[in-house]
């Protein structure tokens, strides 16, 4: 439950590490991934359409506040990708490190509707939070592997230190 929260919170609070705290979780418990990946991705996908929601609600009001930026070339190249990829451009997002608030904010002032967002937040959200955690969930393992290997050559090092 407290994963959830902090996950819908993250998109409020910027320094909650939602990321962290769900790898650890998995790697606590690796056989047990799918359940931390779920509840990261649907309480991260419900904070992404609340700050939707806010941004469609008082849109001109933060297009005011980005004052000479929605001017700029910058904004007319995002406004253009995301007129013609639409949600591709937020489900392929969700696999950068663009911050999820501009990954949520940008297409709702570029005009993306609210039935296009929100499927694609959750799709690109889902499919983040099953590989990182399907990733944190085996690299346990391939960790211990390449663990035991050094403790093996260690031991092997020393061995022949003694016979020298």
């Amino acid at each position: 439950m407290a994963l959830f929260v902090l996950s819908a919170a993250d998109l409020f609070v910027i320094v909650i590490p939602v990321e962290g705290l769900t790898l650890a979780t998995v790697l606590a418990r690796p056989q047990h991934w799918l359940r931390p990946a779920l509840v990261m991705a649907l309480g991260s996908t419900l904070g992404c359409i609340a700050l939707a929601e806010l941004t469609y609600w008082n849109a001109p009001w933060v297009l005011a506040r980005l004052g000479a930026l929605q001017d700029s070339s910058s904004w007319t190249w995002i406004q253009s990708h995301i007129s013609t990829l639409g949600a591709g451009v937020v489900i392929l997002g969700a696999y950068t490190p663009i911050p999820l608030q501009v990954l949520t904010v940008a297409p709702v002032l570029a005009g993306l509707k609210p039935e296009t967002l929100y499927p694609a937040l959750a799709i690109g959200r889902l499919g983040r939070a099953l590989l990182l955690c399907w990733a944190a969930s085996h690299a346990r393992s391939s960790f211990s592997r390449v663990l035991s290997q050094f403790k093996k050559a260690r031991r092997e090092l020393k061995e022949l230190d003694r016979q020298d």
